[in-house]
């Protein structure tokens, strides 16, 4: 049993934290989205709170203490002691990556896991775990980049990467579209401690059920993924539903390298993707038009989901009000699946869920085309 009562209150890291999410309510007019303007500067103004520091120290320095209430991180050597900052689970992750033990059997060990575990239990093992972790960095040769924010007040260790990491912020990537697109707005923007998604539509008047180019734009400064562009469509219906393009209108580019190449590729490809989704818009409204009998049967036959999102997917397959194309049709599956995706409060996962309405659409013409069923009768039976 534990036998340390501040157990009870022992933070194992940071957790992920938002710092902005607008962008969910219904539009019914253009006035309703957010300027380029008001959108790049609210994100500015979040760097410049941040006060980013990116530093390349050897990871022998690094000391990580876990018998406080909550973890705390430092930089030590011989001659001093540096301030003290907080440090989030994310970047404990990433430091495990470099200090993974080896079994007998040869097979590397998490020293995340197995320590998260451990801290919970009393002070005993948070005292084990930090002399632990302390010699194995120490016994380290690597030199790895701490990124590190001043969140809420402290200074932060938000994410540890290689020499050769390149982070981008995200007023980069915002002022390289702005710089060819001056007249985009914001429909979405989220950005986070590990990652960030802005959804960008050109300033025109938008019309209910009627499909605009969207740029959706998914970045991350702190290794959990690289930078990512697609082009997709927005549909305005009485929630923002989404249908997404094939993937050949995208990008994508892990943060390595020269930072200001990377970007210069991404202008460029914005450059490329203008008119990408006439193809996909023709099949989309054919798709209204398609009859789909056993709808739901359909969807549970065609798509692999958790039990949430087959939850979702049953509330969104019935909101009908909700729905942009005409009931129990192929378009009516389409806008199912891309309105449960709004429930992801993960960007990516709700991309993710996104392009699975366009595989299922892409497929399931394939197989009309083919005289094939979209599902076995003997299901029905």
């Amino acid at each position: 049993m534990p036998n340390d009562s501040s157990q009870l209150n022992y933070t194992f890291g940071q957790a992920p934290q938002t710092f902005c999410n607008f962008g969910t309510e219904c539009r019914s007019k253009v006035d309703n989205l957010i300027s380029f303007e008001s959108g790049i500067d609210r994100v500015r103004q979040l760097e410049n709170d941040w006060k980013c520091i990116d530093s390349i120290q050897p990871l022998k320095f690094a000391h990580i203490d876990f018998t406080g209430s909550e973890v705390s991180f430092t930089f030590r050597n011989k001659k001093s002691i540096g301030k003290e900052a907080r440090i989030t689970r994310h970047a404990l992750k990433q430091i495990a990556n470099y200090i993974q033990p080896r079994t007998m059997s040869g097979r590397k060990v998490s020293m995340y896991n197995s320590t998260e575990a451990t801290c919970l239990i009393d002070n005993e093992f948070r005292k084990l775990s930090t002399i632990q972790w302390s010699k194995l960095m120490g016994s380290s040769s690597a030199d790895v980049l701490f990124r590190s924010k001043v969140i809420d007040g402290i200074r932060t260790i938000t994410s540890v990467q290689s020499q050769k990491y390149a982070p981008i912020f995200d007023s980069q990537v915002l002022a390289k579209l702005q710089e060819r697109n001056p007249s985009f707005k914001f429909a979405n923007a989220y950005v986070s401690s590990v990652q960030s998604n802005f959804r960008l539509l050109e300033a025109r008047e938008l019309t209910l059920n009627d499909p605009v180019d969207m740029y959706d734009l998914h970045n991350s400064g702190s290794g959990l993924r690289g930078l990512h562009l697609f082009l997709k469509a927005y549909l305005l219906v009485c929630t923002n539903g989404m249908v997404t393009s094939n993937t050949k209108n995208s990008f994508y580019r892990r943060h390595f390298g020269d930072r200001e190449f990377i970007l210069n590729q991404f202008a460029d490809k914005i450059e490329e993707m203008k008119g990408g989704n006439e193809e996909f818009l023709a099949m989309y409204r054919k798709a209204r038009t398609v009859g789909l009998n056993n709808l739901w049967e359909t969807l549970l036959y065609r798509l692999q989901m958790t039990d949430v999102e087959k939850e979702d997917m049953m509330i969104a397959s019935s909101a009908h009000s909700l729905i942009a194309s005409p009931i129990n049709t192929l378009g009516h599956a389409v806008d199912t699946i891309t309105l449960a995706a709004q429930k992801k409060s993960d960007p990516f996962e709700r991309h993710l869920l996104e392009c699975k309405a366009t595989d299922f659409m892409t497929l399931a013409f394939e197989d009309i085309i083919a005289g094939k069923a979209l599902i076995p009768q003997k299901l029905l039976a």
